[in-house]
């Protein structure tokens, strides 16, 4: 320490500006977790800036981060979106305050398009409910939504989780009666969408509207979709698609390759039909229904 005081006391005889060079104690990531659950946005930014010393070096990132996310809280309808698509969404609490400024400000297809779908625990079902909760006519929206975006116009990106989400919602709060108009938005839309309509379709019980689309599915070239197809039916059919189901139950030509255990505790590759067997399962069940 005296060696750096000398240091800089010597130079600067020659030079402006020397910094005192002394030994400063890193912000801790507890401070910096306490700075941002107290809204303390000035010491976050000189974080952020490397006017502070951190320990570890994502924090700098990670205080950057969290600036974003409360300047992103006190935007106005002018710049909204362009505030959500730029700031770090880690977590659902401002996921969900987000959407409610977006929601505010009437953005309510950018929700559906592009809000909804965030997370992989149906995250997105539990925000749509928090707006409702809020006074947002979110099923009303949705309505409108899917009666003026059909197609390929319909959820056209994030399809899977936010068809998913909006779905689970649906169900959990009992609406059961959107059959017709989720089925004329897929109709015409990406197979992608069709799929992941199935399970409402089979939770709402929509067996006019889901059994044709399904049935469609079942020439699909991906064997995952050939599969949930078949279990929709298995679900919803009746006699008209049992001869395409048994069609695939006794033909379809993918295959796999698994382990399996023997009486002896070895292993032995077994080969499989999973699509086979799953719609054997949805004839015998069509069937059954039948007699």
């Amino acid at each position: 320490m005296r060696a750096a005081v000398l240091f800089c006391a010597v130079m600067a005889l020659f030079f402006t500006g020397c910094t005192l060079l002394q030994a400063i104690k890193p912000v801790e990531r507890d401070e910096l977790l306490k700075a941002d659950e107290e809204g303390n946005v000035e010491f976050l930014k000189s974080v952020c800036a490397g006017d502070k010393r951190v320990r570890y070096s994502d924090d700098k990132r990670k205080a950057c981060n969290m600036v974003k996310r409360h300047e992103a809280a006190n935007v106005d309808c002018s710049n909204v979106v362009e505030a959500y698509e730029n700031t770090p969404k880690n977590s659902e609490e401002f996921v969900g305050s987000m959407a409610t400024k977006l929601a505010e400000c009437g953005e309510h297809t950018f929700i559906f398009e592009h809000v909804v779908h965030w997370g992989n625990n149906a995250e997105g079902a539990r925000i749509l409910a928090k707006l409702e909760k809020e006074g947002q006519p979110m099923e009303e929206k949705f309505v409108e939504y899917a009666s003026s975006h059909k197609g390929k116009a319909f959820l056209p990106k994030h399809t899977k989780f936010s068809l998913d989400y909006i779905g689970k919602w649906l169900i959990k709060k009992g609406s059961t009666g959107h059959c017709a108009l989720i089925a004329d938005a897929v109709k015409d839309g990406t197979e992608l969408a069709k799929v992941w309509a199935f399970p409402y379709f089979k939770d709402a019980k929509c067996a006019a509207e889901g059994v044709p689309i399904a049935a469609e599915v079942l020439l699909s070239d991906s064997a995952q979709h050939r599969i949930w197809a078949c279990a929709t039916l298995g679900k919803l059919g009746d006699a008209s698609v049992l001869g395409k189901v048994e069609t695939l139950a006794t033909t379809d030509a993918y295959s796999e390759i698994v382990e399996e255990r023997t009486n002896s505790g070895s292993l032995v590759a077994v080969k499989v039909w999973p699509v086979r067997d799953a719609c054997t399962a949805a004839a015998g069940k069509i069937k059954l229904r039948s007699q």
